[in-house]
């Protein structure tokens, strides 16, 4: 696993206000099981360093196999758009002298007296707020139409937010800014374990360590997928070791 790309990923967490964690939803468990151990373990380590964090999967809703997942409630289906907005005026030919507002049955008017010449209809914008996540993670979405609706529905947040892509499947797209992409992993969950134990092992607690060990065993049947390896193995009598 790359160093530098490591330090990358850590140096942008540790930096960051408010990350989202993305992963597609699955009703597969080998699949969604993979992508939920991998967000919640991740959730868990911003949180134990003292960083705000949400999660989203388009469409969640935990499978009853699923329930055991420690914080699984913290998993949301859908994100709101920002619903607040700024009304900029470009004040090139002066001051204002006066601003006021009427309001009437079907609509706000907003009254503007400069203090000299005039304000033409292009020095007038309106800019919607922003979402307020200033760092995406993607767990297992080989690639952002992925992730379903919330790429659809937000893709300017995707496109205007630095992104840490996260995976194992040889046919990733490498579409982040940073991309941590082990195609020798047997699961994102391997990848993610890892990457946690690299950043700062002594911050994997056992709920940490239990979502990383179910999201591995998940995705591998049972250690029974000839994808594992003597690594995979290991990793997981380690994640036992913390409380899994």
């Amino acid at each position: 696993m790359p160093m530098d790309t490591l330090q990358q990923i850590a140096e942008r967490l540790r930096e960051s206000e408010k990350t989202l964690i993305a992963f597609p939803y699955a009703t597969d468990t080998k699949e969604g099981g993979d992508a939920l151990g991998s967000a919640l373990a991740l959730f868990g380590y911003l949180k134990n360093i003292g960083k705000h964090a949400e999660i989203v999967a388009p469409g969640f809703s935990a499978h009853p196999r699923m329930e055991f997942f420690p914080s699984v409630g913290a998993v949301q289906s859908f994100i709101s758009r920002p619903n607040h907005y700024t009304l900029r005026v470009r004040s090139n030919n002066g001051k204002l002298k006066e601003l006021s507002y009427g309001i009437t049955p079907d609509s706000l008017e907003i009254y503007l007296t400069p203090e000299q010449g005039i304000i033409a209809p292009e020095d007038i914008e309106l800019k919607r707020g922003k979402y307020g996540y200033d760092t995406i993670v993607t767990l297992g979405a080989p690639d952002l139409p992925s992730l379903g609706k919330l790429f659809e529905e937000h893709s300017e947040l995707f496109y205007n937010t630095p992104i840490i892509n996260i995976d194992h499947h040889a046919g990733n797209e490498q579409y982040g800014q940073i991309n941590l992409v082990d195609i020798n992993a047997a699961a994102t969950g391997e990848v993610v374990a890892n990457a946690l134990r690299t950043m700062g092992s002594h911050h994997i607690d056992a709920h940490i360590a239990t979502n990383l060990f179910a999201a591995i065993f998940l995705k591998t049947h049972g250690f029974k997928n000839p994808t594992i390896t003597p690594n995979t193995l290991k990793l997981a009598a380690e994640l036992i070791q913390l409380g899994a």
